[in-house]
């Protein structure tokens, strides 16, 4: 919810709090992905995006995440994969 209010330092801090509580929770992951993205911190995004995509692979909304991390970071080839995927 803090996310989508805009309130990005408490949806980072919310979802490390999980992280620190189940370190291999792929919705945190994906979240914390999401946050770091907007703040511009590219290759953060890419490895949690990768985390959570690894644990659920075909789940959409990681795969898309992660292939808009790779576009973020202009990896413009490795973005190509997921994104095809997640369509």
């Amino acid at each position: 919810i803090a996310f989508r209010q805009n309130r990005d330092g408490e949806a980072e801090a919310g979802f490390r709090h999980v992280l620190r509580q189940v370190a291999g929770f792929p919705d945190a992951h994906y979240g914390l992905s999401l946050v770091l993205l907007e703040k511009g911190e590219t290759e953060a995004a890419v490895e949690h995006a990768q985390f959570a995509k690894n644990v659920s692979p075909n789940d959409p909304r990681y795969l898309a995440q992660l292939g808009l991390s790779h576009v973020a970071a202009q990896n413009y080839p490795t973005a190509e994969g997921p994104l095809l995927q997640a369509v």
